[in-house]
């Protein structure tokens, strides 16, 4: 026979593997690079205004987005640095399997599209967005790359 779960117990359980999946996240992460606050989901990423990671609960665990915020707003862009904007976002697509929007504010960002399940994944992630971020806003502002140290 099967104890029922209290409901505050399962919301407990759900905000303690939340925060434990963040803290793996966080430990697999290069302390100098970013941070991620236990049961905020938000963080600096090198090269990018931040990140938040979109966390789902689904029957089958956490499901994690992050969405890396750009330096760059919408409102800003005009002329060729639109075609840069539509150039960047067609190769992020077809290359990455991630977009490029702009939430309502007008905030440029980018995310996988792909719900990840594993820590590894969401970090991997983050660092690649981190060494991308400086030269996607590079490219749609100038036209040039950043230079990668």
């Amino acid at each position: 026979m099967t104890t029922p779960i209290e409901p505050g117990t399962a919301q407990a359980l759900a905000d303690s593997r939340h925060d434990a999946f963040l803290n793996a996240v966080s430990a697999l992460l290069d302390s100098g690079r970013s941070d991620v606050a236990p049961g905020t989901g938000h963080a600096a990423a090198a090269g990018s205004t931040g990140f938040e990671l979109q966390c789902e609960h689904s029957e089958f665990g956490l499901l994690v987005r992050p969405e890396f915020l750009i330096a760059l707003r919408a409102e800003d862009l005009g002329g060729q640095s639109v075609l840069r904007l539509l150039a960047v976002q067609s190769l992020l697509m077809r290359e990455m399997n991630w977009w490029l929007s702009a939430r309502e504010s007008g905030q440029l960002f980018m995310t996988p599209i792909q719900w990840h399940d594993e820590p590894g994944s969401v970090a991997a992630c983050v660092e690649l967005a981190g060494v991308l971020a400086p030269s996607i806003v590079s490219f749609i502002a100038t036209g040039k790359p950043a230079q990668l140290r």
